[in-house]
């Protein structure tokens, strides 16, 4: 008999929070919890909420304008994903998967549970909880589908063939990393209770008013926590998510009067083994890894060098509470101009900053190869980031990209 994966939210038992300020946290502009800021030197005075550097703006949209277009050389060749077990299959239950699904989106597949069965249909090692991150199948990250920018990189396969997914979690709610169309159609596919969106602070009503009932969607502000138990399709097999929204350096928007409006987030998935007597959260976590979203380190103003300017202090924190990741996903692309994008956009130079500072084992840079949407030559990501880590003497098999 197939049992439908369920997943069940929780408040954490084991939370990671930040020692509560006297009155509002530093990040809420309010007490409404509709206006938000990024609380750090580092962040400069890009656009902060009800002003605009129309001067910065209309600079960087007239370099994006006379870009020129991506050559066919340094376009990102597509590999359809296939699902199966790697020559290592005897370990492959145990591993933690990823697949990159273009710019910031990745299908992360954690460890299976060590009491899972093989399955006895297919010739395939039982299954981990499953997270999907930041999904966008459409075609453009713009409001209409008829205008904006357009993909120079096609999702590798059709959305109708993603696998089950037990977990979507959005840093944001710009266009290129929440898609109306690929949210749900997950929803709306997936039996209900079988999948939940996990999201920042003010994104829940965006949610309720496409179409999802607020039971399956959880809005968390950052370091906060939830667990996510998950029973999976092989059995009454159990895993134990916890899941903690953290801060990064970026903003919100989906039109140019609800700018900072929601909040943004970077995010941490550790995973617990599960006993049913006790849900076992004492217990050290299998796995971690950790989620950048969309992010800055640093502001770097015109005639300024990087290297003197403050950088933000979440990314040491997150490093020092979480003790380092087995595995994280960092932003490394749509960085120029740097005076412009660099608050809220890492370069690979930062982005190799932010690897240590967490303390990571493995990280693979994303945010790049998909859409046109800064000025630094297409397609030439990888390259950089190989040398921003010679030249911080980072092995450049510990981070990279999966292409």
């Amino acid at each position: 008999m197939t049992i439908l994966p369920i997943v069940v939210i929780e408040q954490s038992a084991f939370p990671r929070k930040e020692p509560k300020p006297e009155g509002r946290p530093a990040h809420h502009c309010n007490d409404t919890q509709s206006l938000f800021v990024n609380p750090w030197e580092s962040f400069g005075e890009f656009m902060t909420p009800g002003i605009r550097n129309s001067k910065d703006t209309w600079a960087v949209l007239k370099e994006w304008k006379n870009s020129p277009a991506p050559s066919k050389e340094d376009y990102v060749k597509v590999a359809k994903p296939d699902w199966a077990a790697t020559s290592d299959r005897d370990t492959w239950a145990q591993d933690i998967k990823a697949t990159w699904l273009g710019h910031a989106c990745f299908l992360v597949e954690l460890p299976a549970p060590r009491d899972s069965k093989i399955s006895q249909d297919i010739e395939t090692p039982a299954r981990g909880p499953r997270i999907l991150f930041d999904p966008v199948f459409s075609n453009r990250c713009s409001p209409s589908q008829w205008i904006g920018p357009a993909r120079y990189t096609p999702p590798p396969m059709p959305l109708k063939e993603l696998p089950h997914v037990d977990l979507v979690i959005l840093s944001h709610n710009h266009y290129d990393h929440t898609d109306i169309a690929t949210l749900q159609h997950i929803y709306n596919t997936q039996p209900k209770g079988s999948v939940h969106f996990m999201c920042a602070l003010g994104n829940q009503k965006w949610f309720e008013s496409i179409g999802f009932d607020k039971q399956h969607v959880t809005e968390l502000d950052w370091w906060d926590s939830r667990d996510a138990t998950i029973t999976l399709q092989t059995g009454a097999s159990k895993s134990t998510l916890t899941v903690t929204c953290l801060p990064c350096q970026h903003f919100s928007g989906r039109s140019l009067w609800d700018r900072f409006h929601t909040l943004w987030a970077s995010w941490a998935v550790e995973q617990r083994p599960y006993v049913d007597d006790l849900p076992a959260l004492a217990n050290k976590p299998i796995s971690k890894i950790w989620f950048g979203g969309d992010t800055g380190l640093r502001s770097v103003p015109r005639g300024r060098k990087q290297e003197d300017m403050p950088i933000c202090p979440v990314f040491k924190q997150i490093g020092e509470r979480f003790g380092g990741f087995d595995l994280a996903f960092i932003p490394i692309g749509a960085f120029s101009p740097r005076f412009a994008l660099s608050p809220v956009h890492a370069s690979p130079d930062d982005a190799v900053e932010m690897h240590l500072l967490v303390k990571s084992q493995r990280s693979i840079g994303m945010h790049w190869g998909c859409w046109v949407l800064s000025t630094e030559p297409f397609g030439q990501d990888p390259q950089r980031l190989k040398q921003a880590c010679v030249d911080r003497g980072v092995d450049t098999g510990e981070f990279s990209t999966l292409y």
